[in-house]
């Protein structure tokens, strides 16, 4: 019987392992392997309180690779516990000049909004510029600016990109961020004319699939933790935790991977951890990979929950963004109450969770939590005039949580992927630091190289490997 190792326990693992097992059910005997005392990695709902907060990311979109997320749920039995985020959650917000801007809804706010008027003009001049010739990678804001302009770039995406990546257009790569935004430049010469023109490949659902894919926005009753609870119960892995991996190493066709005081060995190792803490554990003499994967940043946040027994907030929404040229404290701010209202615990209830960090904050490691809430609380005073103490609060610092893919991050992937597989046949790399941060990325990424694992071991016995570079899992 094979024994998989998976390094890490958030949810690329925990998917991963699940895929693993109904693959190849009990032909293998799987190990999860994780540092922490829990598993979910940043996905973290807090229960504790008379509260729900989301520590972590606190809905994800079914559409795209969101499909893999809707078959893992039924999969998992979860049906059930799935809610849709409100009509309310529609409604957006910009901080822009000391106010709260209300983005657009449909097409007359598109043309009417002080926002977005200039747009219906920069889409009909889009179409008619030309593309870029050679396809190389470039940053959001050269992308943006070249095919939008320079405003379209600084007031629209970099507060979308700061909610998402919180990290800086002028760093981040449109090949990596916004892919899509490529193809459509590349397979129609322009992005307004593909988006009008590109029709995605329709796929067989499930009935539960087709009514939840129309979803903006889901979650589920009890908080995004209910998904890798769901799949540490279910999933038939020993799981170990507070386990952090010291080294790894490859001899005799076997993987080994060294704990405090123990070995585990494997036949083959998937690490799901980030760039760094592989760097940290591979063995010496792949010292190119090292390098590579310690060149690989991310970005740190910290997110501030309140709560209020009455409700407070002036309008009704999703909640806002703040783009950088604001020069606030803070990214921005969800309404959680009025996203989710399906969990509230009363029925007048405000949730809201404060975003701060990213990539422009020079000053995030010198705080401490103290210094957080009292942004938090600043922010809320100013931007929503609430100036009365939250009835609860909890703080919650993420460091180096949300890699940023700089420019070129593919190419180095890519490059990493090539000499891993060479030096080290027997381990796969997948996870957050290698591909889009979301959810459901994750997720697809993981049953994707299960598909591609199983294919090449049905291609090859393990030992030659070695000599494949192109054909390893770590290609994928």
């Amino acid at each position: 019987m094979k024994h998989f190792v998976i390094m890490g326990g958030g949810i690329s693992g925990l998917s991963l392992a699940w895929f693993l097992k109904r693959r190849f059910q009990d032909s293998v005997n799987i190990t999860i392997i994780e540092a922490a005392p829990r598993v979910g990695g940043w996905i973290s709902t807090h229960l504790d309180s008379d509260y729900l907060f989301e520590k972590g990311p606190r809905g994800f979109r079914p559409k795209a690779e969101g499909l893999s997320t809707l078959r893992l749920i039924e999969q998992l039995s979860l049906q059930d516990q799935v809610i849709e985020a409100s009509a309310d959650a529609g409604k957006r917000y910009l901080w822009k000049d000391d106010i709260l801007q209300k983005l657009p809804e449909g097409l007359f706010s598109l043309f009417t909004s002080p926002l977005t008027r200039h747009i219906p003009y920069r889409l009909i001049r889009e179409v008619f510029t030309p593309p870029q010739i050679h396809h190389e990678d470039e940053s959001i804001y050269n992308f943006v600016s070249r095919r939008f302009g320079h405003d379209v770039a600084e007031e629209l995406f970099d507060p979308l990109t700061s909610g998402i990546f919180a990290g800086n257009i002028k760093k981040l790569s449109i090949n990596s961020c916004f892919p899509y935004l490529r193809e459509m430049e590349s397979q129609y010469r322009s992005v307004t004319w593909g988006m009008m023109r590109h029709r995605s490949n329709k796929e067989a659902l499930s009935p539960f699939a087709e009514e939840y894919s129309r979803a903006p926005l889901l979650s589920f009753k009890a908080g995004m933790e209910t998904l890798p609870l769901a799949l540490q119960k279910q999933v038939e892995a020993d799981i170990l935790l507070n386990k952090p991996v010291k080294s790894i190493d490859f001899h005799d066709d076997k993987a080994y991977i060294h704990l405090n005081g123990e070995t585990i060995k494997a036949d083959h190792i998937f690490s799901t951890v980030s760039a760094t803490a592989l760097a940290n554990v591979l063995p010496e003499y792949c010292a190119k990979a090292i390098q590579l994967l310690n060149t690989m940043v991310s970005t740190s946040i910290c997110t501030v929950n309140v709560g209020f027994s009455h409700c407070c907030l002036p309008q009704k929404g999703f909640g806002y963004l703040v783009p950088s040229n604001q020069r606030e404290e803070i990214l921005g701010m969800t309404w959680d109450s009025d996203m989710f209202p399906q969990q509230n615990q009363r029925l007048d209830e405000t949730r809201l969770t404060v975003m701060i960090g990213g990539d422009h904050d020079i000053d995030f490691q010198q705080r401490d939590e103290g210094e957080f809430t009292a942004i938090a609380l600043r922010a809320l005073k100013k931007h929503l005039n609430i100036h009365e103490t939250p009835d609860e609060h909890c703080t919650q610092v993420n460091r180096y949580a949300i890699p940023q893919y700089y420019v070129g991050h593919k190419n180095k992937v890519n490059h990493i992927r090539n000499l891993l597989s060479h030096d080290t046949p027997f381990l796969s790399v997948l996870g957050k630091d290698f591909s889009n941060c979301g959810i459901n990325h994750c997720i697809a990424n993981a049953e994707e190289l299960v598909d591609h694992f199983i294919f090449l071991s049905k291609k090859s016995p393990p030992s030659t490997y070695k000599d494949s570079a192109k054909t390893s899992p770590q290609s994928i």
